[in-house]
């Protein structure tokens, strides 16, 4: 099935709920990038940005996302019922959010002056404030770690990149702590973006023979 904003020149779809409910960024002659919501195709608008990115959604109908960009700062936001709420990495001159959870725990990614960094979110109502845990790869000279998914049951995917440059998966446990680095088969480069509450995880890998390509995978535990 093709999903496409009525009156768009493009549709992207980044998020999807059990509910079958999708979030989304379109653009048009007339902005450069809003958001909306699928089936109702209703927009999803941060009144305080010039453009909105919704990137994930739970099945409570909570949104996350970021806005445009004001000079170099980039700010994101959790969007519930419609009130939006700022989620910005304290200190962080960019933040981008990827993924939520039934909990609505968040993660993404933030840039400050020490690097590129994931980050997990927790924020609680009515204020929805809370504490900010950043997410990094344990591994010396790591270049940068972006956190893309979370399940229900507490593992986040995501990506790094190490001194050499090479990018690799990794799946974190939250309640053990613990890191776990995956590559896919023979890749050059391979970045984690999604994992159900089954430990599936999905993501790409970019292959290179004659020319290089990305493709799509999905990777289940044995």
């Amino acid at each position: 099935m093709q999903i496409s904003y009525p009156g768009s020149g493009s549709s992207n779809i980044f998020g999807l709920n059990d509910s079958g409910v999708s979030v989304g960024v379109y653009s048009s002659q007339n902005t450069a990038g809003e958001g909306f919501q699928y089936p109702s195709y209703s927009q999803i608008i941060w009144p305080a940005e010039q453009t909105t990115f919704p990137t994930g959604i739970n099945d409570a109908g909570h949104v996350v996302g970021y806005g445009g960009a004001t000079g170099n700062y980039v700010p994101a936001f959790l969007d519930i019922g419609g009130n939006f709420y700022p989620v910005n990495y304290p200190g962080a001159s960019q933040t981008f959010v990827y993924g939520i959870n039934g909990d609505a725990e968040i993660v993404g990614g933030y840039s400050d002056s020490t690097g590129n960094h994931g980050f997990l979110f927790q924020p609680t109502p009515p204020t929805w404030t809370g504490v900010y845990t950043p997410i990094n790869y344990p591994e010396a000279q790591v270049q940068l770690t972006t956190a893309y998914g979370i399940s229900n049951n507490g593992q986040v995917v995501g990506f790094y990149v190490d001194s050499a440059s090479n990018a690799h998966g990794f799946v974190l446990d939250l309640t053990s702590g613990v890191y776990a680095s995956f590559d896919y088969s023979g890749s050059a480069a391979t970045y984690g973006f999604c994992v159900n509450d089954f430990g599936q995880m999905v993501g790409e890998q970019i292959e290179c023979i004659v020319l290089c390509s990305v493709l799509g995978f999905i990777a289940t535990p044995q």
